[in-house]
């Protein structure tokens, strides 16, 4: 099949800011493939969007209401054979934990967007903040939301 650039994989409702993200690479030219997983049919939101804009879509739901049953991760393996995508990933945390160990198995670049409770929203509070990989903190709000996986899952 046709070589994709970069696989971007949503989790429940971390698809919402990827869809900005979809169209930009397409606008770039670059060929996606977009894997979307949700517990059920019903989470998962602007199909008809992301389906349109991916070269490759696919869907798993783990009630197996929609698409492959079980972990959106599992429909990932298979297009990453012989290939060097960037992955960006949002979503649940132990979703974006397993991305970042594909995409490092396959020595792909890999950028997750993670989800926290920010307070303030400028950086004051550190109610937001992760450990990474230098020992630091980052702070979501302003460091982020977006980080290298490896600096944030060190492996």
């Amino acid at each position: 099949g046709e070589q994709s650039d970069a696989i971007v994989v949503a989790g429940g409702m971390g698809a919402a800011p990827l869809l900005y993200l979809l169209r930009t690479l397409r606008a770039a030219g670059k060929s996606v493939s977009f894997f979307y997983g949700a517990r059920s049919a019903s989470e998962l939101v602007l199909r008809d969007q992301y389906c349109g804009l991916a070269s490759v879509y696919g869907e798993a739901t783990d009630d197996g209401s929609q698409g492959q049953h079980g972990r959106v991760t599992e429909l990932i393996s298979e297009e990453m054979l012989g290939k060097k995508p960037a992955l960006y990933a949002c979503g649940p945390e132990p979703m974006l934990r397993a991305v970042a160990q594909l995409a490092q198995e396959h020595h792909c670049r890999c950028f997750v967007s993670l989800e926290a409770h920010m307070a303030c929203g400028v950086g004051a509070c550190l109610g937001c903040v992760v450990p990474i990989s230098s020992g630091e903190y980052a702070r979501v709000c302003v460091d982020g939301p977006v980080f290298a996986a490896e600096e944030v899952f060190p492996q």
